[in-house]
């Protein structure tokens, strides 16, 4: 299941810009990834991230039992969509699963799509995760021929993805019915 917090991500595939509050917790979490990564960001570079608030698409996953990701290759600016996601990604392993393995990248020259089976499974890089690991994912190790996933998981992995939104013209803004103002409010008890 997944928390969503700024940009909501759900909307954002409607066509339309919506906030969702970021508690103080996630908010704290956000300042110290920016605070490690940004200097080394692609994004930064680009202009895209100049604060904290920046990275405003957040994304709380929590994996139960035998949940996974496919391998799959991030989607590039695409000029039929309203938005798309700078070029650097940060995640933070909350609670690794207890095999300590979760994501994943491989190298596939010779597939097609955007996204294999799990059949297609082929780890070639693997970190033991451990609370509080803190990673950047961007150029290379997010596009084509490289992919990334989560393994299955043995029992439970909560981790939290972070990325800068960039909106093209025309994108809708959401109306007050569409918003949830959780900031101040404590986080969901993980």
């Amino acid at each position: 299941s997944t928390l969503n917090y700024g940009r909501d991500f759900v909307k954002l595939e409607e066509g339309v810009k919506v906030w969702r509050g970021v508690p103080e917790e996630i908010d704290a979490l956000r300042r110290e990834v920016f605070r490690l990564f940004a200097e080394h960001s692609v994004d930064s570079k680009e202009g895209h991230l100049k604060s904290p608030e920046d990275l405003d698409n957040i994304i709380i996953t929590i994996y139960k039992a035998k949940d996974s990701i496919v391998p799959h290759y991030d989607r590039a600016e695409d000029p039929k969509r309203l938005f798309y996601f700078g070029d650097s990604v940060f995640g933070v392993v909350i609670r690794p699963d207890s095999s300590g393995k979760g994501i994943f990248w491989q190298k596939n020259e010779t597939s097609p799509g955007s996204s294999l089976t799990m059949e297609q499974i082929a780890p070639e890089i693997t970190p033991t995760e451990v609370p509080g690991m803190a990673f950047m994912m961007q150029s290379t190790m997010r596009n084509w021929p490289y992919y990334h996933g989560v393994i299955p998981v043995t029992d439970l992995r909560i981790s939290v993805t972070m990325r800068v939104t960039i909106f093209k013209e025309g994108i809708k803004e959401g109306t007050d019915d569409d918003r949830s103002d959780a900031a101040g409010k404590p986080a969901p008890d993980l």
